[in-house]
């Protein structure tokens, strides 16, 4: 189950701001942010009745749905600005790519991918791999780590969207390409 911070991780902009050796002696207050509350009170007024800009969400998925208001506002505004907005937008996308390729769902589907691909040279329709094997090839890779239970591997599996199977030998994954190809664009896995 994903805590509540991976939750809102994954439906908010995170950006770092770089280390500084100024210091800032004045508090954040209330008070002290009632000017830009006036100022957007202001906003919304002179434009109430007005709809936003219609454009498209300016990138894939939840990132999209998350900076399509503020380019709307952006276009509405500044639109002088959108273009730094923009370039924005495809850093954003290029950090979120290598957080996902470096995930615990891109290590799996790597295993998934080598395990099949190591038995077949060409496609599998729908066979069938085992969750206990899929496991092993991942301890196999965890040096000094601590070892992965094929339970906890089986569940990120079945959020991943892979079907399950129960045998009487234990749990499975059915293989289908067409479930694979978007997976391996999704986590950057070859």
């Amino acid at each position: 189950m994903q805590n509540l911070s991976d939750k809102l991780e994954s439906r908010a902009i995170q950006i770092n701001m770089p280390e500084t050796d100024r210091s800032f002696e004045n508090d954040v207050t209330e008070e002290g942010a009632l000017p830009l509350k006036e100022r957007l009170v202001a906003f919304r007024a002179r434009h109430l009745g007005e709809s936003l800009p219609d454009i498209l969400k300016p990138a894939s998925r939840r990132l999209g749905d998350i900076l399509k208001p503020l380019q709307q506002i952006i276009r509405l505004v500044k639109p002088e600005r959108e273009m730094v907005f923009l370039s924005l937008v495809r850093q954003l996308e290029e950090e979120r790519q290598t957080a996902k390729a470096d995930s615990y769902e891109a290590e799996i589907l790597r295993a998934v991918v080598g395990l099949v691909s190591a038995v077949i040279s060409h496609p599998v329709k729908g066979d069938l791999l085992a969750v206990q094997k899929i496991t092993d090839k991942l301890n196999e890779q965890r040096f000094g780590k601590k070892q992965l239970d094929a339970r906890w591997v089986g569940r990120r599996l079945k959020a991943m969207g892979f079907k399950k199977e129960h045998l009487e030998d234990g749990a499975y994954i059915v293989w289908i390409e067409d479930t694979i190809a978007p997976l391996k664009k999704r986590y950057g896995v070859q």
